[in-house]
């Protein structure tokens, strides 16, 4: 006998939602999780793998930034069907197949923590942030200074996410800053001091599809790849997101509140909806929402910061210059200076 819903219990059934009417004000307060996944974006690829890569081979290897996005736009646009038609972010569709949910919750614990668990992302933080502080690049001798503003930096992103009334508008609203601030700033660079031929070199860049420099390090070209836009199990938590924004069914089960927050029941299993014209006519419609959230924002932006960087290193960094650890960041900064 078919099981549609797997090695979990059955969805429940109601009615699709109705997206609000596509209008421009009613866009921008429907997406969200593309800007989160932005955000996430920015700080690994954009600021260290992708001056590495280009210094050391030029900005013809920039379609490889292109073909990455480009797929993981269509990967998060797949993912969202699931997350849309049952409310469930698209990991609680794996756990429905065999062997189970024991065998998929531990693979993708796993990870999800080798990705994300680890605090590097704030240990890099306070790296930048103590250059700031010491007016000089950190040294071995800095390392415990470097160590408690890592603390720190973790602790306050930890104490953001009780702040408002559910985490996904929390970072939503955090990322617009943060990517506001950031990319306003590599703009207003990169418009007043880049020459308009590096502008050229890094558009030509992103379409050379299939180019690659002989002797390239493989490895190196590899986290290329996998950091332009979000890369891994990211694009998968994108989902969960869209379900505690209220895309599709997503509004039917909950969302996770934050601490400061309402007490709210998130469902265990999602619904699902029957199919008839109505039903069909709000899925379209909530399509039109999701396209402009990954399209216009997450897969534009992904490649419009990775250009906004790329630009000034150009302009400003020898072409083969050791770009190890932090010296990508030292040698942005003295050109800059």
């Amino acid at each position: 006998m078919s099981r549609p819903h797997g090695l979990l219990p059955d969805w429940g059934t109601k009615p699709l939602p109705a997206p609000p009417p596509f209008t421009r004000r009613n866009i921008l307060r429907t997406i969200g999780p593309g800007i989160i996944g932005l955000g996430a974006a920015i700080g690994s690829g954009e600021w260290l793998l992708g001056p590495s890569v280009i210094v050391a081979y030029g900005p013809i290897l920039l379609w490889i930034t292109t073909v990455a996005v480009l797929l993981q736009v269509l990967l998060n646009l797949e993912m969202a069907r699931y997350t849309i038609y049952t409310g469930e972010p698209i990991i609680s569709g794996y756990m429905r197949t065999w062997p189970g949910p024991g065998f998929w919750g531990s693979i993708y614990s796993a990870l999800a923590f080798l990705q994300d668990g680890w605090p590097g992302w704030a240990l890099a933080a306070a790296t930048a942030t103590a250059a700031l502080l010491l007016g000089r690049m950190p040294t071995a001798a800095d390392a415990d200074f470097i160590i408690w503003l890592g603390y720190l930096t973790f602790g306050a992103c930890f104490l953001v996410t009780m702040l408002g009334k559910k985490v996904e508008r929390t970072l939503e609203v955090a990322m617009w800053l943060m990517v506001a601030f950031v990319g306003g700033y590599l703009l207003l660079i990169d418009l007043t001091t880049v020459s308009w031929s590096t502008w050229g070199r890094v558009a030509t860049g992103f379409v050379s599809v299939g180019q690659i420099p002989e002797g390239v390090d493989w490895a190196l070209i590899a986290a290329f790849a996998a950091y332009s836009g979000m890369g891994g199990i990211d694009n998968a938590f994108l989902t969960n997101w869209m379900r505690d924004k209220g895309y599709g069914m997503g509004s039917t089960v909950g969302y996770i509140p934050t601490a400061l927050g309402d007490r709210v029941t998130l469902a265990a299993q999602g619904n699902v909806f029957e199919v008839n014209d109505d039903s069909l006519k709000s899925w379209r419609n909530w399509w039109k929402f999701l396209n402009v959230d990954q399209w216009g924002v997450f897969g534009f932006g992904s490649l419009f910061g990775m250009a906004l960087m790329i630009l000034f290193t150009l302009e400003y960094v020898a072409s083969g210059s050791s770009m190890d650890g932090w010296a990508v960041t030292n040698l942005q900064a003295l050109g800059i200076a």
